[in-house]
């Protein structure tokens, strides 16, 4: 049998390089010695690994210099925008590395809200994300934080501030705008289709897990997934609170989609 595949080679593709036969009559055996019941199609749905978190735990970050100023960022991550010209002028934003023997392989994500420099306008939230290609619904995101909003601080007590995650999967028919990515703080009534949000307000100084669930979602189309992560600030003006104490803080480390 293997011969007359040999030869049929030979008779059939007279022109081919001889180097190439043996690549040719290999895959030829591959497909043509396995019985029906042994054979089997090669796999056409996406693997879970292309739906990976990038830096997912924070392992990675660039060094930015601009003039005398120099600060990190996590690779493939993005701040928002709206404080960006903070960055050029202080170094002070809302993305930063954190060291720590408690993090995994000694390095997470630090996210920090504080005021602007001159103590008397402040964001009502401050934020940053990951935006990118994924075409499989996971069944859960999970990952550690640690968390401190400005009442934990012990000054106003009465101020709850929040820890924001929001999972968004986007389709072609309905895609993540730059306003959602960039302005939106998560809530529902400004993000719309499959999103999932977790609201964090207990402070703690030890990693915690957290999880978002998706079962709902997975029978659903996606073609892109945006990963928020939010600092929302308490209701500072009700209780007559000066702006410049709007400050909290969050460690982020080890996301992980499970499938």
């Amino acid at each position: 049998m293997l011969i007359d595949l040999k030869e049929h080679i030979n008779l059939k593709i007279p022109m081919i390089n001889k180097t190439l036969k043996p690549v040719i009559f290999f895959t030829l055996l591959i497909f043509t010695s396995c019985s029906d019941d042994d054979c089997t199609e090669a796999p056409t749905e996406p693997v879970a690994e292309q739906c990976d978190i990038p830096n997912a735990s924070f392992d990675n970050f660039s060094t930015i210099t601009e003039g005398s100023v120099t600060y990190d960022l996590p690779d493939e991550w993005t701040e928002s925008n709206a404080l960006a010209f903070l960055r050029g002028s202080t170094g002070n934003g809302f993305f930063n590395k954190y060291e720590g023997s408690d993090a995994s392989n000694g390095l997470a994500l630090k996210l920090k809200r504080s005021h602007h420099p001159d103590g008397n306008t402040i964001e009502s939230f401050q934020k940053g994300y990951i935006h990118y290609a994924c075409n499989q619904i996971p069944k859960k995101l999970k990952g550690r934080y640690k968390f401190r909003g400005a009442g934990d601080f012990g000054t106003y007590p009465e101020i709850t501030d929040t820890l924001r995650v929001v999972v968004k999967f986007s389709s072609s028919t309905n895609q993540v705008s730059m306003r959602e990515l960039e302005l939106s703080d998560g809530r529902s009534e400004e993000m719309s289709g499959n999103v999932k949000i977790l609201d964090i307000t207990s402070e703690t100084d030890i990693f915690q897990d957290f999880e978002l669930d998706f079962t709902e979602f997975i029978d659903q189309s996606s073609d892109l997934v945006s990963i928020h992560l939010i600092l929302k600030q308490g209701r500072f003006a009700d209780a007559g609170i000066p702006l410049s104490f709007n400050f909290a803080n969050a460690v982020i480390d080890d996301l992980e989609f499970e499938y």
